[in-house]
Formats: C-alpha cells, structure tokens, sequence
C-alpha cells in the first residue's frame, strides 16, 4: 500500500491527468457506452478530459503522488458549491444530436436533474492509475477531498458507474437517488452524501480558553474557514489555458 502525497494540480499538469484518466476509464462501462469503438476510446477519453482540463477544470482537481518519484498515479475532480439552474434550450436541444455526442449530452443532463437542488459539491472523476489500482489511491483522494468538505458542512453527489464503486462511496456516507438507465445496456447510480454536522470543539481544559487548545492559539471555526479558503485560493491561482 502506498500512502500518496495530495494536493491541487497545477496547469503543466493537464496532459498527464488527462492522459491518467483515458487509461483508467478504457474500460469504465458509461465511456464504453459513450464510446463503443474500443480502438477509439483511449483516444477519445484523453482527448475530452484534456479539454475540460484546459478551459479551467485543472483549478478543480486534486492529484495523488508517488511519494518516492513524484508521479502522478492518482486524480479527483469536482465542482464547488454554487445555486443549480435549470436546463437551458440549447442543452435540450444538443442532446437530440445523434450519434455518440448526443448520447452524451443526454446522458449528462440526466445525471445533472438528479444533483440535489441545494448548493453542493460535485465529484466528477475519480481514478487512479491503473498500474496502482486495489492501493487505496481513489480512497485517499475521496478522503482528502470529503475532509474538506466537513470543514464547512454542505452536501455532496456523484455518479457511481458500477455497483462496486456504489457500494465503495456508500462507505463514505454516500446513498443511492436513483439508478440511471438511459444508455444501452449500462446501469449507474446518482449518490448523493448529506451535510456533516460539524465535531464540536473539545472543551477547554483547566485554566485555559477554548483558543488555547487549538495549534497556535486559533480557534476552530478559524482554522476551518481558513483551510477551506487556502485549498481553493491556491487551485484559483493556477492560469487557465484554453
């Protein structure tokens, strides 16, 4: 078992996440659905992931490390919090598009009208590399990204596209909206993980006021919102290529 370094990704690193996912998912039953021509489906699983990365999801993405070499063998990305709006006209209209990009657009606007209405956070990959799978590398990522989220209460969803991985994010707080049957032959799950209450503060000890027992003096709302604040203001800052 290795025990991954984790932190947000950086710009230079677009290629090699997308590269990372395109081999995990070869064989992911929704992109198979997505994309049948096995021939194509690397290709095409590196060249979707690259351009999502590109126009800025890279400001949203974690990546676990080797801790001896340094590479990359581990990847989650999401979406932060922000009020859900409705299907615009033209999302209706691209998912009657045929063939596998409308297959696509339909797909995904199925899973979003299954996201709760509620801000939320929003999970979309999870994968390690495939040469590091059964190593706990996804559930490190999931971990780390989950402990974040607790820091400031807020609900969480995914889209689980196996009952195995259902079954593995179950473990995690996430329950089952609904089975989701709208490509050939794939079944996947909406999960969705309601908010945490918050760990209450240990309670002062003798002589000593509640921000004393706090690492350097700070208290814990303080140390919360500031890691929530340092996470995301230091994926923000990566520039964004498009």
């Amino acid at each position: 078992m290795i025990t991954p370094h984790i932190r947000a990704a950086t710009i230079t690193e677009a290629r090699e996440v997308a590269d990372l996912f395109a081999r995990a998912y070869e064989h992911d039953p929704v992109w198979a659905a997505l994309a049948p021509r096995a021939d194509r489906r690397t290709r095409t699983i590196r060249r979707v992931m690259r351009a999502e990365l590109l126009r800025g999801g890279v400001r949203t993405l974690d990546v676990a490390t080797d801790p001896e070499t340094g590479r990359i063998i581990g990847a989650l990305s999401y979406e932060a919090p922000r009020h859900r709006t409705p299907a615009h006209w033209w999302d209706r209209f691209t998912a009657h598009l045929p063939g596998c990009i409308g297959r696509a657009l339909r797909h995904d606007l199925t899973v979003r009208n299954l996201r709760p209405s509620e801000p939320h956070w929003y999970l979309h990959d999870i994968a390690a590399d495939p040469g590091h799978r059964g190593q706990g590398i996804g559930s490190a990522l999931l971990r780390h990204r989950l402990g974040l989220i607790d820091q400031a209460p807020t609900p969480a969803a995914l889209q689980a596209t196996t009952t195995a991985s259902a079954r593995l994010y179950g473990r995690y707080g996430f329950a089952e909206v609904a089975p989701i049957h709208d490509l050939p032959g794939v079944t996947s799950f909406a999960l969705t993980r309601p908010a945490r209450p918050a760990r209450p503060a240990a309670p002062p000890g003798p002589g000593r006021s509640q921000s004393q027992n706090q690492p350097g003096g700070v208290c814990p709302e303080k140390i919360s919102r500031d890691s929530i604040l340092a996470n995301q203001s230091s994926a923000d800052r990566q520039p964004s290529a498009t």
